[in-house]
């Protein structure tokens, strides 16, 4: 072979190599495409189960509770004896001279107010931050009953209680300002609510079905991320231990141990603090956890055509109109309405109660409409009621129509704007077969 050949075949040979490279390859990945396939088929499925197990949790737990509901108010029995320290008990008493200010800033529409923030709620976060002590001081140098650092207290704090002097050690300086912070904390975090609010609709499914179908995962990882989002106070009380920007930054509650030990624990402590709202004794289970739930709606605004998924929150979207109030309050008593008041009236599970003296609390009241329409408006019967300010015999909780607040009434007054023969009364049940 002479020296030119040599030299032509040596620079043949990356050639073929490549080519065998190639080949080897190509043959490979013919071989492994049917595994790879079915890897993702399966990566697929494994993702929809652990999405349907999260909703199906998540659902379990709306519709679970005491059957009571809470109000606003805290409940005066928490506070302290004469001489009794709050750490003598677990949550720890109230100190008697804290009560009216936590009342008072806590009432969801004072100057500083929102309705996310309520003075159960604000009582135990000072519990957990502070244990009631106002000369309270964290290692990281925050103050006071709620523990603001040095730069939350420069833009919230100030001289609520116009005695010349604005600290953190002030005790209704400080109420009013983690009351302040909290609403702002409400609106920082609203983006991230709505979002998992979305995520974990049921229809939403539809999404992560056509999400995955198109290999796209990352709704799957929003619904698992949501997953410990438990309505909109367990991301303002994640913002308030970790931040708001972690929250945003991680669509949901930072898997921070302390966080989740604080998202967990305050909630409960709130529900001790909180007087519970009278609810009738004589309901069957479904339909007092439904009372319940409309009666924590009262004071929300009414929305036509809203969700009714938000009733206090701030995207009028999610409040509630007459008939989305009665479909999400059943839902939390496990039984499921459509979604208008003419669907309602007839749905397959939901029986006629023949006269006003029948009537169970959780009964469906249904109305003509504003233009007169047969069955265009809807309240629920919640039997008798009793604030402070009223005390019904029979009473109703109702979203009345623009303008107006969801609130409870009495039942006589209702039917007293509505000619005979109007009214049209439902039971829910679970639905038949």
């Amino acid at each position: 072979m002479s020296e030119d050949d040599a030299s032509d075949q040596r620079r043949a040979h990356p050639a073929v190599s490549r080519a065998v490279r190639t080949l080897v390859l190509r043959r490979l990945l013919i071989f492994a495409a049917p595994y790879l396939y079915y890897c993702a088929v399966w990566v697929a499925v494994i993702a929809m189960v652990l999405v349907v197990i999260v909703y199906i949790a998540r659902q379990s737990v709306a519709g679970s509770g005491s059957g009571l509901g809470l109000s606003r108010d805290l409940d005066r029995a928490m506070a302290c004896a004469d001489g009794q320290p709050p750490a003598s008990q677990d949550p720890p008493c109230i100190p008697g001279y804290l009560v009216e200010p936590l009342i008072d800033a806590g009432n969801g529409f004072g100057r500083y107010g929102c309705p996310e923030v309520d003075a159960p709620l604000l009582a135990a976060q000072i519990a957990v931050e502070s244990t009631f002590d106002p000369e309270a001081v964290s290692p990281a140098g925050a103050k006071g009953l709620s523990q603001f650092m040095d730069d939350t207290w420069a833009e919230f704090g100030d001289d609520y209680d116009g005695d010349g002097d604005a600290r953190p050690f002030d005790p209704e300086d400080s109420i009013v300002a983690q009351t302040r912070y909290m609403c702002h904390l409400a609106d920082e975090v609203r983006p991230v609510y709505e979002e998992c609010e979305k995520a974990t609709n049921a229809s939403f499914l539809d999404e992560v079905d056509a999400a995955l179908n198109n290999d796209h995962l990352d709704q799957v990882a929003l619904q698992i991320r949501c997953a410990d989002v438990d309505g909109i106070t367990s991301l303002m009380l994640a913002a308030y231990n970790a931040g708001p920007g972690r929250v945003k930054s991680f669509h949901g509650i930072p898997v921070f141990r302390e966080t989740l030990a604080y998202v967990d624990k305050i909630p409960k402590w709130a529900s001790l603090y909180a007087a519970a709202t009278p609810v009738a004794a004589n309901a069957t289970e479904a339909a007092q956890r439904a009372i319940a739930w409309a009666l924590d709606a009262v004071g929300g605004w009414y929305h036509f055509g809203g969700s009714c998924l938000s009733p206090l929150g701030g995207n009028p979207a999610m409040w509630c109109d007459c008939s989305s109030l009665m479909q999400q309050a059943w839902l939390a008593g496990g039984v499921g309405l459509p979604r208008t008041t003419y669907e309602q009236v007839d749905a397959a599970n939901v029986v006629v109660v023949a006269t006003l003296a029948e009537l169970q609390p959780g009964d469906l009241v249904f109305a003509p409409g504003p233009d007169g329409d047969a069955n265009g408006h809807v309240a629920m019967y919640i039997g008798a009621y009793a604030d402070g300010a009223n005390d019904w015999p029979h009473a109703i909780v109702v979203a009345p129509s623009t303008g107006k607040q969801i609130r409870v009434g009495s039942l006589d007054g209702y039917l007293g704007n509505y000619p005979a023969g109007t009214i049209h009364l439902r039971r829910p049940t679970v639905l038949r077969s």
